[in-house]
């Protein structure tokens, strides 16, 4: 179950789809892209407070999976020096 909002063409909504689609197929088969177009789209947060916002960089190929959330909410927990 994914959730797609915010700077999209069509805010869709609660969605099922199976884990491992790629971000960047779920928000265009779902929503209709990025408003302004994929290329304005500067970060996403793929798993609310407790993951980080991953940057657009990873966006185009990161797969939506629960590799993906404990990945992100390590990386957050680490110790900041």
């Amino acid at each position: 179950m994914f959730c797609i909002s915010g700077h999209v063409k069509q805010a869709f909504g609660n969605v099922e789809e199976e884990l491992g689609i790629p971000l960047r197929e779920l928000i265009e088969r779902y929503a209709g892209g990025v408003r302004g177009g994929w290329d304005n789209l500067a970060g996403g947060d793929p798993g609310g407070a407790s993951v980080p916002v991953i940057p657009k960089s990873l966006c185009d190929d990161v797969l939506m999976d629960f590799r993906l959330a404990e990945k992100m909410r390590r990386a957050a927990s680490a110790p900041r020096r």
